[in-house]
């Protein structure tokens, strides 16, 4: 059932806490970024971290979309080179605030 699952859900996700507040975060993440490692600084409110990486829809093509590629306490995470990513902080409930800005690993 797990190698099922995964298989259809291969990325963490944020389910909502019905039970808690749905109200958002307001404040994003204010991320730096050196050399690989991504590191933001402890919000108020905030009890877990969510990362993002950006890929591109179609070969050429404008568009992205975001992928949920950790879910954290910790303030860093090590990205690879080429990619973007934003963060967002999560509170009580799993609600989200609004998505930091998006950074590139050059």
């Amino acid at each position: 059932l797990k190698a099922y699952l995964k298989a259809l859900y291969p990325y963490p996700s944020l389910v909502p806490d019905l039970r808690q507040s749905s109200k958002p975060l307001s404040y994003p993440p204010a991320v730096k970024i050196s050399g690989r490692k991504i590191s933001w600084p402890k919000a108020s409110e905030t009890i877990k971290y969510a990362v993002y990486v950006m890929e591109r829809d179609t070969m050429g093509g404008s568009s992205f979309t975001a992928h949920c590629t950790d879910i954290t306490t910790k303030r860093k995470y090590k990205g690879d080179k080429g990619k973007s990513y934003f963060v967002t902080a999560v509170g009580v409930g799993n609600n989200e605030s609004i998505p930091s800005k998006v950074i590139t690993i050059r």
